[in-house]
């Protein structure tokens, strides 16, 4: 799998006041889309797979929104199951540990 183009669409940062008591962080990382694509500067199909990546720091102190696309050019024995697999949603832990690192 390699890794072509990064693109954010959105960046959004909110603190509220003062944080008391124990800070806890979680964060989240959404695939929203996986389409398959052309570009002009490969003969290849590309992977267009849209995300949104989320960070909140609780007691409801802050909060972190990302959202934006990964282009990707996969084997061409991965790109079927790829697809396959995402129209139920679902993704390998091989393909999806690289990607989530990524993003």
């Amino acid at each position: 799998m390699q890794i072509i183009g990064f693109n954010l669409t959105k960046i959004s940062a909110e603190r509220k006041e003062k944080q008391e008591g124990k800070l806890e962080v979680k964060q989240n990382i959404d695939i929203e889309s996986i389409t398959k694509d052309k570009i002009s500067i490969s003969d290849s199909d590309i992977l267009k797979i849209e995300f949104s990546y989320n960070i909140n720091y609780n007691p409801d102190f802050a909060k972190v929104e990302l959202k934006g696309s990964v282009l990707i050019i996969p084997e061409k024995e991965q790109m079927k199951p790829i697809l396959k697999e995402w129209k139920d949603k679902k993704l390998t832990q091989e393909f999806r540990t690289p990607l989530f690192n990524f993003i």
